[in-house]
């Protein structure tokens, strides 16, 4: 039988090569990059503080998603002075149109022996503020009418902005009217219906109708 001296020796060297073991790996600087690391497998918990420096991270490797919310508030830097006024926007639309209407089944025109319409007296008018205006007017001038009568709308006793005169042989007592014209004016002005009255002084018109509707935009074709 063995002795207890051989069955110590025994045990003691199964001890010493099946025993817990120990080994001292050494890796090369810069040996482990990010390739070799599994994602999510580094976490702050396993970063000391301060154990990153800024001399160790390479360019754009960290961008503003990998920081947290807090962190990019405390990075904004302050407002900055208000820029330049830039140049002013084109001018609007002016709003809701105007317009101005007058009416007169009939009216008698006063006598004006003149060609010039400028130096006859008003049948009826509109008076206009400042902007453009489209004026229109429709009448039938009944009467004796001869080759110089006429009959037109005219703008602050100034100017004739259109005008008719008779078509129909000498003689004849009816005349359609219908004068139009687009005007724009810096200040008020008075537009008026004249007609010029030659002959028996009788010439009158009949279903008159005088508008003038404010527009934003006068464009010649």
């Amino acid at each position: 039988m063995p002795r207890y001296a051989n069955i110590t020796a025994t045990l003691a060297l199964f001890v010493a090569l099946g025993g817990t073991a120990t080994a001292a790996v050494t890796l090369d600087r810069n040996s482990v990059t990010a390739r070799e690391i599994a994602k999510n497998a580094v976490g702050s918990s396993e970063i000391r503080p301060e154990a990153v420096r800024s001399s160790e991270l390479e360019d754009e490797t960290i961008t503003l998603g990998d920081l947290a919310d807090r962190t990019r508030r405390e990075l904004e830097g302050a407002q900055g002075p208000a820029g330049p006024q830039g140049p002013a926007g084109p001018a609007g639309p002016s709003g809701t149109s105007q317009a101005r209407f007058t009416e007169d089944d009939s009216a008698d025109v006063p006598t004006c022996p003149s060609i010039d319409l400028t130096d006859c007296q008003n049948v009826q008018s509109v008076l206009l503020t400042a902007g453009s205006w489209a004026v229109q007017a429709k009448f039938t001038a009944f009467g004796t009418l001869g080759p110089l009568n006429a009959c037109g709308l005219v703008a602050d006793d100034a100017t004739t902005i259109d005008q008719a005169t008779p078509i129909a042989a000498l003689g004849s007592n009816t005349m359609q009217v219908s004068l139009a014209d687009v005007i724009t004016v810096e200040d008020p002005t008075r537009v008026a219906v004249r007609c010029s009255e030659f002959g028996l002084g009788d010439l009158e018109v009949l279903n008159l109708k005088l508008v003038a509707i404010s527009v934003d935009e006068v464009v010649t074709f």
